[in-house]
Parts: structure tokens; C-alpha cells; sequence
């Protein structure tokens, strides 16, 4: 299903974020950096609200600008009569996002930035940018048979953000695979320009 990575906890190393169907939980994976990776699933406290959803698009996104990277998941099951077989589960959901409050767990905040991300869609794809330059990240949701989602992010901006632009001098005209370090006097963050992400979906912005 979605797929995205992203350092989670400032050590310089790519963790990894998995959706699956309903009746399965989407999975974190942090990266212990010795080239294995530990299932922090339910550690991380993602797994409960996750089970009757379908995700597909799933993104890493420092949605409130705090340094740490939060997570939103794009919803919708693939058959049109799913209640036949699992009676709690429906076609069309909600979306999912989760705040990295920066302990190692994520907080549920998907019913606390407005009524729009709980209206249920059939959603597929999921790509951010700033689309508005304003300084905080917006959401674009593809949805299966409905109109397209822009969830333009109106309270993200209340701390400094940077943007960098990576262009290849030769070949790689993107800089995909090239590697930036924040560092500040409390800490530090890494990112890595991808050249796409999770289901159907092709990078904006990061």
C-alpha cells in the first residue's frame, strides 16, 4: 500500500512508515542504524487507530513546522461492499494524522484541525507542498471516483521555517538522493530528496 521515510527522531537515519488494508495495522519500522530495523508499531502508539482503515497514500510531514516529522495517511477500501464481509469497516474513510510529540509516540490529532480531513472519502494518492508559500506544508488527496482534496494547512506556519532548493550541476537535474542536515543549538534534523513516494504519488515538495 503507502510507503514514506523519513528521520523521525533526529539520529540520521531513515525510518519507514507502511500502510495496509483494514484488519491490519500500518507499521513504523525505526531504523536501528546497524543496517536492521525494529518494529515500533505499537510503541510509537500507531497501530490501534489504524486497524479499520485502508491506507494508501501516507506521508512524513512536519505538518506545525516543530522540527519533528508527523504523519498523515490518505484512506478508502478497495471493494464498494466491504460491510458485507467486515461489518465495522467502511468503503469510504476518514483521514489519519498523527503528531510526533517528539517522546517517541505519535498523538491521534486527526479530529483536532478541522472538520474537512473527517468528511469520508475514497482516497488514494497523497502529495504535500507549500503551495500557497506561506511557510507551512499543504495536502493534496487524490480520491477514487470524487473530486480531488487541497487541505491547505492555515495554522503550520507559526514557527521559522527554511526552504532549500536542490538542483544537479551535470545530471540528476532534481537532486534526488542528496542529503540535508539542519542543525540548530538544541538539535539537528536530516531529510533526503526522494524522487517519489507512497501510492501513486509522485513528490511535490518535501
Amino acid at each position: 500500500m503507502g510507503t514514506d521515510a523519513a528521520d523521525i527522531d533526529g539520529d540520521g537515519w531513515s525510518d519507514v512508515f507502511i500502510t495496509h488494508l483494514d484488519l491490519e495495522h500500518a507499521r513504523l519500522y525505526r531504523n536501528l542504524s546497524d543496517g536492521f530495523f525494529e518494529d515500533a508499531t505499537f510503541a510509537a502508539k500507531l497501530g490501534y487507530a489504524t486497524f479499520r482503515h485502508s491506507g494508501f497514500g501516507t506521508l512524513f510531514i512536519d505538518y506545525d513546522n516543530d522540527g519533528a516529522r508527523d504523519i498523515f495517511m490518505a484512506n478508502g477500501h478497495i471493494l464498494d461492499n466491504i460491510e458485507l464481509y467486515h461489518a465495522e469497516t467502511r468503503y469510504a474513510e476518514t483521514k489519519l494524522l498523527y503528531r510526533n510529540n517528539g517522546r517517541g509516540a505519535f498523538d491521534n490529532v486527526s479530529d483536532k484541525l478541522g472538520p474537512d480531513l473527517q468528511v469520508p472519502r475514497v482516497s488514494r494518492g497523497a502529495a504535500m507542498a507549500d503551495v500557497d508559500n506561506d511557510g507551512d506544508l499543504d495536502v493534496l488527496v487524490s480520491n477514487n471516483g470524487q473530486a480531488p482534496q487541497l487541505f491547505l494547512n492555515e495554522g503550520g506556519a507559526g514557527n521559522h521555517w527554511l526552504e532549500v532548493a536542490l538542483i544537479g550541476a551535470r545530471s540528476n537535474r532534481d537532486g534526488v538522493g542528496a542529503r540535508v542536515k539542519v542543525v540548530s543549538a538544541t538539535w539537528s534534523r536530516h531529510d533526503e530528496r526522494k524522487g517519489g513516494r507512497s501510492y501513486q504519488s509522485l513528490t511535490m515538495g518535501d
